[in-house]
């Protein structure tokens, strides 16, 4: 789906399955956001804790880094793990000193959709980025997304 006059781009919308989530074709096709074969960065916007995913770590101090996973080739059907801790039901895992509480509005769950979306300027440089929205968040942000006709012509209403 192509970009709006805001800069905004829906590449897709999959489910979550068994922990796992398909990467639509236009983020390791067209975009290409990730590569398969090749490590996502799994971090958390800090404001409004939206799930983001990156092919190199967020350096920026409004991304909270989480974990890594690796997306799939075509053998695999270009799937990715959601790591753990963007699961509410997860159970805890690692150091409790070294570990932190992902945020709900970041977490999923197995049967939930995400639609993939990202704005030109996360295409910039070389680390590239989208974020993960759910069917709530999605609505909330884009202005009548139940007729939404795949443009994107406002901006996220992120505050």
């Amino acid at each position: 789906m192509g970009e709006g006059g805001s800069g905004w781009n829906h590449a897709g919308i999959s489910k979550i399955k068994d922990g796992r989530i398909r990467v639509p074709d236009p983020v390791f096709e067209d975009s290409k956001i990730l590569s398969a074969g090749e490590s996502v960065q799994w971090s958390f916007e800090k404001v409004v804790n939206v799930l983001i995913v990156s092919n190199r770590k967020l350096l920026s101090d409004d991304y909270k880094p989480v974990d890594v996973s690796k997306l799939g080739d075509d053998g695999d059907n270009y799937r990715c793990t959601v790591p753990s801790q963007f699961f509410a039901d997860k159970t805890e895992q690692g150091d409790p000193e070294a570990s932190y509480t992902v945020p709900e509005d970041a977490t999923g769950e197995n049967g939930e959709r995400r639609h993939f979306m990202y704005h030109s300027r996360m295409m910039e440089e070389g680390t590239k980025s989208c974020y993960l929205f759910n069917d709530e968040q999605f609505s909330r942000r884009f202005e009548n997304s139940d007729l939404w006709d795949g443009s994107l012509n406002q901006v996220p209403q992120f505050l």
